[in-house]
């Protein structure tokens, strides 16, 4: 047992030493960035593989994100701002410009947690993780699950895709959302 210990605490001084973990936070970081200005963050101690790699796989699926959050700020924001212009000082005016200005202040990480609790927890609505269905086979053309299902020509997946879009989408529209009214 004792060898055991010694042996994990060697290993784990070594891989210390090996991550540069061993060094003040300031060098850390020095050398971190010098080596990200030369295009190298590190290896995924996952994977060994490039972290870069890592990062670039999961790049569609950001932009899908943001594309998903600002088409749902543009779809409702534009509406609901003519609206409440067309009748200034209405109580749908004020009743707009109210909403907008709670989703200008709402933190989105608890309106997150908040619509995950409900919309997928309580009410089981919503899935509350992933791209799309489990076994669900569509080939990674873009990284985007909605056009990979779109190009694959399984429109089943299309709205299974939307949906597990939405509760990620939603929080990450609010602000846009809100200025897009308000504007």
């Amino acid at each position: 047992l004792m060898l055991g210990d010694r042996a994990t605490a060697q290993q784990l001084s070594q891989l210390r030493h090996q991550l540069g973990l061993d060094q003040p936070v300031f060098v850390q970081y020095f050398r971190f960035a010098l080596d990200a200005i030369e295009g190298d963050f590190g290896r995924s101690l996952r994977t060994n593989d490039p972290a870069f790699q890592e990062v670039w796989l999961a790049f569609p699926v950001t932009i899908q994100l943001s594309i998903a959050s600002l088409a749902i700020a543009s779809l409702l924001g534009v509406p609901l701002g003519v609206l409440a212009a067309i009748k200034p000082n209405s109580t749908f005016d004020n009743l707009v410009m109210t909403v907008s200005l709670f989703g200008v202040s709402m933190p989105i990480f608890w309106l997150g947690l908040m619509l995950i609790l409900v919309f997928g927890g309580i009410l089981g609505w919503l899935p509350i993780g992933g791209l799309m269905p489990i076994g669900s086979d569509v080939s990674r053309i873009t990284g985007m699950s909605v056009l990979d299902s779109l190009l694959s020509g399984r429109l089943d997946l299309v709205g299974s895709s939307l949906r597990y879009l939405l509760l990620p989408a939603v929080p990450l529209a609010t602000i846009p959302l809100a200025i897009v009214t308000r504007i």
